[in-house]
C-alpha cells in the first residue's frame, strides 16, 4: 500500500470514528505507522479548515495549549452577531461583538447609568469552566481591579449574570501591537521606549502580587495617541500570599512567548520571571519583526523554547544596537536566575541605554568604558590619543618591529581563515534553512488540493455553486495559493454535462471565477500539463513553470491532485503558486547579508529557473531553461552534483556573469527542486 493511499485511509477512518462520537488522536490512528503522524495532522488541519469554511460539520481542529482564558481580540472587531446570541446584562447596552475566544466573548457596550463606552467580557459556559474555576476567576479579577496604572486596561466592575461571571473594563479604541508590527520591526530606539513603558506597568502588577502569564503583542493595545495598555489578564494569578491555583499538568500561555518553566508546569515557578521572559519575547519581535521561536505547530514551538537558543536579533536586523540585543537575550535566558530580577530592573537597564550609559546586563570592560568616556569628552580624548600615539611610535622604533609584525600577521591570517570557515558554515546552514522553509510552504500548499480531492471523492452531490464557494473559502484562508481549479473527466461530474473546469483565482486584489472551456480557452483543459500530471501520479505532482492562460497569463507552477471515485480516476484538483512567491523568497535571503554580489536562485526538476535576480534568466525569460543556454563545463558538473546529492557545494563559473564563484545547493524534497546560493 502506497504512502498516500494509507494516509487517505487514515483520514476516512478518522471521519468515521468522529461521526460515531469517538475522539481519536492522530497518534493512536498511526500506532502501526508512526511516520504518518505529522502528515495526518497536517491533512486533518486542512480538512477542518475546509469544513469550518463550508459549515459541513464539526468544529475546526486546533492545537489549544491554554487551559484558561486565552482571548485575543482581533483589531477593529468582528461586527455584531445574531441578536439571540447576546446575553442581557442589567445597566449595559451591548453595541457590537469585539472578539470571541474559546471560553470568552468581549463586547463593546454602553453603561446606561453613566453613559460611557466600556468593554464587557463574559465567560462562556464550557465544561472545563467548573464552579471552582469561576471562583478563582473572580478572585483574580478582584485583585486586578486594585491595579491603577495608565498602561494597564482598568477594570470598572466585576459581576455575575446568572451562573456566569462578567467583567466591565476600560474600552481602548485602537489596534494592538501585533497589528502595528505586522511582521516588520520597529526602529530600535522606539522599541526600547515602548518596552520601558510596558516593563513599568508589569512592575506595578508584580508589586500587587499579580503575574500576567500571557504577555504578547496581541494583548498590548495601542490607544489613538499611541499609548500602550496591557490587557487580557485572563491567565493572571497571584504569586505571593496565596496557594498556586494552577493544576499540575495544565499549560497557560502562548507558546512563542512562554518561558520554559511555564511549559514544564512545575508548581512554585510561575512567578515574575515568566513575565520578564515574555517582555523579552515581545522586545525581540519589536526588534526583528518575528517572535524568538515559531514552528509549524504549538508542540514544536514549545520544544524550541525548551531546548534551543534564540537567534541573536542582529542576525536578522544588523542595525540593532548590540546593547539592546544583550538586554533582549538576557530576558530570554532559559534559567530564571539568569534573567533580570524583575521588570523594574529591565526598565532601568533600557533607560541606561537610552541615556548612553553602560548597561548592567553586560558590564562594560575597560576598553568599552574608555570609548564611552572619549565620546563624552572629545577634546581631552583627542589630546590623550595624540600623546599615546607618540609613545607608541617611539616604542615601535625601539622594539623588534619586524619580528612582532610578522607574528601579528600570522595571527591575523589564522583569524581570517577561521572567520572564512565560520562564514561558509553559516551560509550552508542558511541555505539549508531557506530550502526547508520552501519545502514546508510547498507541502502546506500541496495539502490543499489533496484535501479538497478527498472531499470531492465523498461529496458527489455538490453543485457548481458549492464547488465555487469551497474554492473561494480556501483561497481566502490560504494566501500562498494564487488559484484553485476543479476539473472532471467527461460526464464524471454530472451525467448531463460533458466538461467541467471551475477556476477561482486572484485578479486585481479580488477573487474571480471562470470556466476554462472552449472556445475562450484552447486546447481543451484535459490536454494541459497540469491535468495530465495528476492522471499519471496518484500522489499528486508539481508541474514545471508555465504561463497560466486561465489566470491572466500569470507565470506559475501548479500542484495537481487526482480525484478518485470507486477506484477510478474522475478528475483533478489543482493549486497554482505564482512565480512572485519565489521572488519574495529570494528577497528574504538577500536580507541575510550573504556577501557582496551574492544571490540565490531556484531551479525546477526540469532545469527551469524559477527565480533569479537577472530577468532574462528567470521564468518566463528567454534564457530561463538551463538546458538551452551555454554553460561552462564546471557548471554542468555542478548541475550533475545537485541532481544526485541533496546538499553540497562546489566552485564553478556563473553562467549569468562569466565569473568564478562558490555555489551552495540544497534540495527541496517536496517538489524535487534545488535552492542554489551563489557566493562571490
Amino acid at each position: 500500500m502506497s504512502h498516500e493511499t494509507r494516509l487517505l485511509d487514515l483520514v476516512v477512518e478518522w471521519e468515521e470514528r468522529r461521526a460515531a462520537g469517538q475522539d481519536v488522536p492522530p497518534e493512536e490512528l498511526c500506532r502501526d505507522c508512526p511516520e504518518l503522524v505529522e502528515p495526518l495532522k497536517a491533512r486533518l488541519r486542512a480538512l477542518a479548515g475546509l469544513e469550518a469554511a463550508l459549515d459541513v460539520g464539526g468544529p475546526p481542529l486546533g492545537e489549544t495549549v491554554a487551559c484558561a482564558q486565552d482571548f485575543e481580540p482581533p483589531p477593529g472587531g468582528t461586527g455584531p452577531v445574531a441578536e439571540n446570541a447576546w446575553p442581557v446584562i442589567a445597566n449595559y447596552e451591548l453595541l457590537e461583538e469585539l472578539g470571541r475566544g474559546g471560553m470568552g466573548v468581549v463586547y463593546k457596550a454602553r453603561q446606561i447609568t453613566l453613559g460611557r463606552i466600556v468593554a464587557l467580557k463574559t465567560i462562556l459556559p464550557q465544561a472545563t469552566l467548573a464552579e471552582d474555576s469561576q471562583r478563582r476567576f473572580l478572585q483574580e479579577a478582584k485583585a486586578m481591579a486594585l491595579l491603577q496604572h495608565p498602561n494597564i486596561v482598568q477594570i470598572h466592575e466585576i459581576g455575575r449574570q446568572g451562573e456566569h461571571p462578567f467583567l466591565v473594563m476600560e474600552y481602548v479604541e485602537g489596534d494592538n501591537l501585533s497589528s502595528l508590527l505586522d511582521g516588520k520591526p520597529l526602529p530600535p530606539h522606539r522599541a526600547a521606549e515602548l518596552l520601558v513603558v510596558l516593563a513599568g506597568a508589569v512592575h506595578t502588577a508584580h508589586q500587587h502580587g499579580i503575574v500576567h502569564r500571557d504577555l504578547k503583542p496581541n494583548n498590548i493595545l495601542l490607544a489613538a495617541d499611541g499609548t500602550p495598555k496591557i490587557c487580557d489578564f485572563g491567565l493572571a494569578k497571584h504569586f505571593a500570599g496565596t496557594a498556586d491555583q494552577t493544576q499540575t499538568g495544565l499549560l497557560a500561555g502562548t507558546p512563542s512567548y512562554m518561558a520554559p518553566e511555564q511549559i514544564w508546569g512545575i508548581r512554585g515557578t510561575q512567578g515574575p520571571a515568566i513575565d520578564v521572559y515574555a517582555l523579552g519575547a515581545v522586545f525581540y519581535e519589536t526588534l526583528t519583526g518575528r517572535p524568538p521561536f515559531l514552528a509549524e505547530n504549538a508542540i514544536e514551538t514549545m520544544r524550541l523554547v525548551e531546548r534551543e537558543e534564540p537567534v541573536p536579533p542582529r542576525r536578522w536586523e544588523p542595525k540593532t544596537p548590540r546593547d539592546l540585543e544583550t538586554i533582549c537575550l538576557k530576558c530570554l535566558a532559559k534559567e530564571p536566575r539568569r534573567r533580570y530580577a524583575g521588570a523594574l530592573d529591565l526598565a532601568n537597564d533600557l533607560r541606561r541605554f537610552m541615556a548612553g550609559e553602560p548597561i548592567h546586563a553586560r558590564p562594560a570592560g575597560r576598553l568599552e568604558r574608555s570609548w564611552r568616556w572619549c565620546r563624552k569628552h572629545p577634546s581631552i580624548s583627542a589630546l590623550t590619543a595624540l600623546a599615546a600615539l607618540a609613545i607608541v611610535v617611539v616604542l615601535t622604533l625601539v622594539l623588534a618591529y619586524d619580528r612582532r609584525l610578522a607574528h601579528e600577521l600570522d595571527r591575523t591570517e589564522a583569524a581570517r581563515q577561521q572567520v572564512l570557515a565560520t562564514q561558509e558554515k553559516l551560509r550552508h546552514t542558511l541555505t539549508k534553512e531557506i530550502a526547508g522553509r520552501l519545502d514546508g510552504d510547498l507541502r502546506e500548499l500541496a495539502s490543499v488540493p489533496l484535501t479538497m480531492a478527498t472531499l470531492l471523492e465523498n461529496r458527489r452531490d455538490w453543485d457548481e455553486r458549492q464547488i465555487q464557494q469551497a474554492l473561494t473559502d480556501v483561497l481566502n484562508r490560504t494566501p500562498l495559493v494564487f488559484g484553485l481549479c476543479v476539473a472532471f473527466e467527461p460526464y464524471a461530474w454530472r451525467k448531463d454535462r460533458q466538461d467541467f473546469a471551475c477556476y477561482v483565482y486572484r485578479h486585481q486584489g479580488q477573487l474571480a471565477v471562470k470556466q476554462l472551456l472552449p472556445p475562450a480557452y484552447q486546447p481543451l483543459y484535459r490536454q494541459w500539463e497540469w491535468y495530465r500530471a495528476a492522471m499519471q501520479s496518484p500522489q499528486g505532482r508539481w508541474s514545471e513553470p508555465y504561463i497560466g492562460e486561465g489566470g491572466d497569463r500569470t507565470p506559475m507552477v501548479t500542484f495537481s491532485a487526482p480525484i478518485y471515485r470507486d477506484g477510478r480516476f474522475r478528475g483533478v484538483v489543482s493549486a497554482d503558486l505564482a512565480i512572485d512567491y519565489f521572488r519574495d523568497l529570494r528577497s528574504v535571503i538577500d536580507r541575510l547579508d550573504l556577501g557582496s554580489n551574492s544571490y540565490c536562485f531556484v531551479v525546477s526538476a526540469g532545469s527551469r529557473i524559477l527565480a533569479h535576480p537577472v530577468g532574462r534568466y528567470e521564468f518566463p525569460g528567454a534564457d530561463s531553461d538551463l538546458r538551452k543556454i551555454a554553460l561552462d563545463a564546471s557548471f554542468r558538473a555542478l548541475a550533475g552534483q545537485w541532481a544526485q546529492a541533496p546538499l553540497g557545494s562546489a566552485q564553478a563559473v556563473d553562467f549569468s556573469t562569466g565569473q568564478p564563484a562558490v555555489f551552495l545547493f540544497s534540495r527541496v524534497p517536496a517538489a524535487g527542486w534545488t535552492l542554489v546560493t551563489v557566493i562571490y
